[in-house]
């Protein structure tokens, strides 16, 4: 499904660090996002439920089961729009990477996330969600 010109990306960001997740949400939203944040990742699955996001963005340190499952659960739920999956990690050396997008993230950035980093994230995805043109 593709966003109306009109509409702002909708992001659910996830961190459980008030100090990092306010950071995050500025930039953000400083490149015209929506931005909801999410503590955990059980409140995530439940705030996509509502918001159909357009990204869902988690800071984290390990692949687990809980972060496997959130994922799972988030495309589920969001049938109207698949949101595509952001992690924020310290590990993002080839191997962590790979793990990363074995595990059903779309896209990994260094955290804490450099300032330079989201506006080409926010770009590609607004180009993803661009009105198909006519021929």
């Amino acid at each position: 499904m593709r966003i109306a010109p009109d509409r702002t990306l909708r992001v659910l960001l996830v961190d459980a660090d008030i100090d990092a997740a306010s950071s995050t949400a500025q930039l953000l939203q400083d490149q015209g996002c929506t931005v909801t944040l999410a503590m955990s990742l059980d409140q995530a699955v439940r705030v996509a439920a509502l918001q159909q996001p357009h990204l869902v963005l988690i800071r984290v340190d390990l692949v687990d089961t809980a972060v496997i499952e959130a994922i799972r659960q988030t495309k589920a739920i969001n049938t109207k729009l698949t949101p595509l999956f952001g992690c924020m990690t310290a590990k993002t050396d080839a191997a962590s990477g790979h793990r990363w997008l074995q595990a059903g993230f779309d896209y990994v950035l260094n955290a804490p996330v450099e300032p330079r980093a989201l506006p080409a994230l926010v770009d590609s995805l607004r180009r993803l969600h661009e009105p198909a043109r006519d021929p």
